[in-house]
């Protein structure tokens, strides 16, 4: 158990917890406050001028105590046993101070390193999910922009070009006209003759690559809702099932 300074000078006994993700403070029922780990700026060993500066180090006997809490006195703690836990202005807790009281010097000590060792692990952890949100928006922006979304009409032209004329013309194997068919075919779709031997396919397509890139710019949610997300890959996936396997018309 610890000791937490609340805003009218007075201490009042939590139960001090750390997360992965947060500092809890705790009363005996449940978690009366807490502390994004990723968002603490500071956390150290109160300063003897802020202790000096406490407009209360006596328990105000006009105080009341919260929810049948008891207030405690801390008058004659030596220094070091206070830290001082200071939050990011913009972030859950708008940059409020905590000062929390504990039993020793040592104590302090453990739970300051502990905090800091945390707070590092979480803001990489925050950095990289915040990088790749980033990276995820950006992907969703070029998807819907008109240069991304011309190629990709052009391609799907190109690729319809190709197949009515395999249609129309029935080139034979081993012919330049069947040679260059395919040539685009497997151009369209990325698919390599060996692949194809062993029922394998190669996700290198430009159509599959169109398809991962919308994929990693809306996935879960986002793309399994959307007919035309859904469309386009059961297309992609029935052309490219077509190329491996010759049964398939």
């Amino acid at each position: 158990m610890v000791h937490k300074l609340r805003g009218d000078g007075t201490w009042i006994e939590r139960r001090l917890k750390l997360t992965s993700s947060f500092l809890l403070f705790e009363n005996e029922e449940h978690v009366v406050d807490s502390i994004p780990l990723h968002e603490i700026t500071s956390c150290g060993p109160r300063s003897a001028l802020a202790r000096a500066n406490s407009h209360k180090s006596l328990v105000d006997p006009n105080a009341t105590p919260q929810n049948g809490e008891k207030n405690s006195d801390f008058s004659a703690t030596s220094p070091g046993q206070e830290m001082e836990i200071q939050t990011e202005k913009e972030g859950f807790n708008s940059g409020r101070s905590y000062v929390v009281k504990l039993g020793s010097k040592e104590s302090c000590k453990d739970w300051i390193s502990e905090i800091a060792k945390m707070g590092k692990e979480r803001k990489r952890e925050v950095l990289k999910a915040t990088r790749l949100s980033e990276w995820r928006a950006w992907a969703r922006r070029t998807f819907y922009s008109l240069p991304f979304q011309i190629v990709v009409i052009v391609l799907i032209t190109c690729n319809f070009i190709v197949n009515a004329m395999e249609a129309q013309y029935h080139p034979k194997e081993g012919t330049t006209q069947r040679y260059w068919i395919d040539s685009a075919d497997y151009i369209f779709t990325a698919v390599h003759e060996t692949l194809i031997a062993s029922a394998a396919v190669s996700c290198l397509q430009i159509f599959c690559l169109e398809l991962a890139f919308n994929m990693f710019g809306h996935w879960f949610w986002a793309f399994v809702t959307d007919g035309w997300s859904i469309f386009d890959f059961c297309v992609i996936a029935a052309s490219v099932c077509a190329l491996s396997f010759d049964a398939i018309p």
